[in-house]
């Protein structure tokens, strides 16, 4: 390992465990209302990442009351099963659209929607070495006309053993890259790309979004103090990061505000839920 690597892990690890010095709270009455160019009302888009193995107990019921506390018009999931699909099926969505591969414990994911759902269509990374979780593609008709939108669950910072080093983050920066570009190969159409990324705020992924002229709400929206996800380690310490984004396409879509549901930081899953408010242009 060069020093310059080991220097900018450790320096990325004091980051992450540096506790915020302000406090944060949201919930969706923050958002503001708004309306589109044509006048037609504002979507609201939820991601969440419901870690497979929550889903029963107190930690779903939590779960539970975050997706209905957001209350959005379209819900991206990663991380659901069949367990979670039982559970998920008292939420009052008409369209719902689920993707669970039998190989990948951590690799389902869902589409929850008040619109109609179509041309629903699971994406395999195939040609990315290293990639381990598909993503899933739905165009939704809402009232800013149809929307192609994509759930991402991307590479995560992890060895494929499922253990965790120090450099791991940035080792499998290369994998979330290449995901980023086959997708943007597969979906060139896309408008809404979103769900957990794995990464920061404009990390390689973020970036060969944002070159594809896509914005990224939470970087635009939620003060950079405000992690989407906690990791508890020893001696009371946790790691604080901000892994889940909602991409919008910037010539179809504008974000008027977006935020982290405030009371789900433990509890429930280990990620926290976005809750992103677009307008159609």
């Amino acid at each position: 390992m060069r020093v310059s690597d080991a220097v900018s892990d450790l320096s990325s690890l004091a980051y992450q465990l540096w506790p915020p010095l302000l406090p944060y709270r949201f919930d969706r009455s923050l958002l503001p209302p708004a309306t589109g160019s044509r006048g037609e009302p504002s979507i609201d888009v939820l991601t969440y990442n419901v870690e497979f193995s929550g889903a029963a107990g107190a930690a779903a019921d939590r779960v539970i009351d975050a997706i209905t506390q957001a209350s959005a018009d379209i819900v991206l999931l990663q991380e659901t099963n069949p367990a979670w699909e039982r559970r998920l099926a008292s939420l009052e969505y008409r369209h719902v659209h689920y993707h669970h591969p039998t190989r990948q414990l951590a690799g389902g994911c869902a589409v929850l929607s008040r619109f109609p759902l179509a041309e629903c269509r699971a994406i395999s990374f195939g040609d990315v070495a290293g990639s381990v979780f598909p993503a899933l593609a739905c165009a939704v008709d809402t009232p800013a006309g149809v929307l192609r939108v994509v759930n991402v669950h991307l590479r995560p910072p992890l060895e494929l053993s499922g253990g965790a080093l120090l450099s791991s983050a940035r080792t499998t920066a290369s994998v979330r890259l290449g995901e980023a570009r086959s997708l943007m190969r597969a979906c060139p159409d896309a408008d809404l790309v979103a769900g957990d990324f794995n990464e920061a705020d404009g990390s390689a992924a973020l970036a060969t979004l944002a070159a594809a002229g896509f914005g990224d709400a939470l970087a635009e929206w939620v003060p950079r103090r405000k992690e989407t996800h906690l990791w508890p380690l020893a001696r009371g310490l946790t790691l604080r990061k901000r892994l889940d984004h909602v991409a919008y396409r910037t010539a179809r879509l504008a974000c008027v505000g977006c935020g982290v549901l405030s009371g789900f930081e433990e509890g429930a899953s280990d990620h926290q839920p976005v809750l992103a408010r677009l307008v159609g242009r």
